[in-house]
């Protein structure tokens, strides 16, 4: 089976951590133009305070007007690796360190879309540290219970990718 070739990019619009640009296929037969977001890698991680217990950050969304619990995350940036990303956001968003950290998994949230990879963490060892918040984020730690992850993804009260996958990869280990 032959696959599209790739022959030709151009940017249609850019911001600091966004980009839009255009890549123009060849298909063989025929070429084909589709528009394709370009964000960087992002690092999560799944904080495990103990065996039965999570720590989640509660965080409104403006884009969809509505709070969510997720698992600390953010862009990688600048010099660091994806597992020093996840140790600062975790340290930044809710305040923890830890002693271990384990890379679980590593997706293409929308590999049709973009070309952003998630690379998902857990830590343990935890120990509550000060939060260290950018300027845009609100975030408050909470402490969830294992048992109730489940119920929590089929309320909608954790709803993003990264925040299911990571914590579905933890509960299944």
């Amino acid at each position: 089976m032959k696959k599209p070739k790739v022959i030709g990019r151009s940017v249609m619009y850019a911001t600091k951590y966004l980009s839009v640009e255009n890549f123009e296929l060849d298909l063989g037969n025929k070429k084909k133009t589709i528009p394709v977001a370009i964000y960087p890698e992002v690092a999560a991680i799944v904080p495990l305070l103990d065996k039965n217990t999570v720590i989640l950050g509660s965080e409104y969304r403006p884009t969809v007007d509505r709070t969510f619990l997720s698992i600390p995350g953010g862009k990688i940036e600048g010099d660091l690796d994806a597992k020093s990303a996840a140790k600062r956001e975790l340290l930044e968003e809710v305040g923890y360190s830890c002693k271990s950290i384990k890379k679980i998994f590593v997706y293409y949230p929308l590999v049709g879309l973009t070309t952003s990879r998630v690379h998902i963490f857990l830590a343990k060892g935890l120990k509550q540290e000060n939060q260290h918040l950018d300027e845009d984020e609100f975030i408050t730690p909470v402490e969830v219970k294992i048992k109730d992850i489940p119920k929590l993804i089929k309320k909608g009260k954790i709803a993003d990718s990264k925040s299911i996958i990571g914590l579905t990869m933890m509960i299944r280990r």
